[in-house]
């Protein structure tokens, strides 16, 4: 796993409803990839929970620019594309949001999801389910 001590520290802080703190930790642990590697090495997963950190905070303009560039990283992350069409719901751009939900989920169905590998003992905060009657938390 590719994920610091901080990023599982800020996960944390996000199920225990602390959102500002998480936000805090999560755009610290981004800064400090983008300053010494550059955007390419900004995990996508750092990005979404640093998306759902502001996504949570109402900060939907912020989460949707968040989300991304977590999907310049993983074109087919069916759970922002699903974050980011909530945010967009959120400011009134329905259209926008149902073609993006349709994307999320054909994604899901195919597989494309949260893809670390302990993925497949435990399902990730925010990851989406998926089954024969769509997409669901």
């Amino acid at each position: 796993m590719d994920h610091s001590y901080r990023f599982y520290i800020a996960l944390s802080l996000l199920q225990l409803n602390e959102f500002e703190k998480a936000e805090a930790i999560f755009k610290q642990e981004v800064d400090k990839m983008l300053q010494e590697h550059g955007e390419d090495w900004v995990h996508h997963l750092d990005l979404f929970y640093y998306g759902i950190s502001q996504y949570e905070q109402g900060k939907y303009d912020m989460a949707i620019k968040t989300f991304d560039r977590a999907l310049v990283q993983y074109q087919q992350f069916s759970d922002a594309k699903y974050y980011k069409a909530v945010s967009l719901v959120h400011l009134g751009k329905t259209e926008a949001a149902s073609k993006l939900l349709e994307e999320a989920q054909q994604d899901r169905k195919n597989g494309y999801t949260i893809n670390e590998d302990n993925v497949i003992y435990e399902r990730y905060p925010y990851q989406l389910r998926y089954d024969s009657s769509g997409l669901y938390q």
